[in-house]
C-alpha cells in the first residue's frame, strides 16, 4: 500500500482523475504519508501504537481518529453546522 503506484492504480481502476476526491484510511503512518503525497485525503485510524501503546503522530494525516467508528466525526458532509 505504501507504493505510489498502488494509489495511482486504484484511481485508474475507479475512473477517478482528481486525487483530492479520494479518501484513504489506515493505521500505518508510512501508508498515510504516501496517500498524502499522492494528493489523497488521509485519515489515521488509531491514536496509539498496537505494540508499544505510545501515541501515534502523523503530520501528513488530515485527521486522526481512535476507531473507524469515529469516521463520521471528521467527514465534511457539505451541510451547514446547526
Amino acid at each position: 500500500k505504501h507504493s505510489p503506484s498502488a494509489f495511482q492504480d486504484a484511481m485508474r481502476i475507479a475512473g477517478v482523475t482528481d486525487p483530492g476526491l479520494c479518501l484513504f484510511m489506515d493505521d500505518s503512518v508510512k501508508n498515510i504519508r504516501t496517500a498524502h503525497a499522492e494528493g489523497w485525503r488521509a485519515v489515521l485510524v488509531g491514536l496509539v501504537g498496537r505494540d508499544d501503546g505510545q501515541p501515534i503522530v502523523c503530520e501528513e494525516a488530515d485527521a486522526a481518529i481512535a476507531s473507524i467508528h469515529d469516521l463520521p466525526s471528521v467527514l465534511y458532509t457539505g451541510e451547514a453546522s446547526p
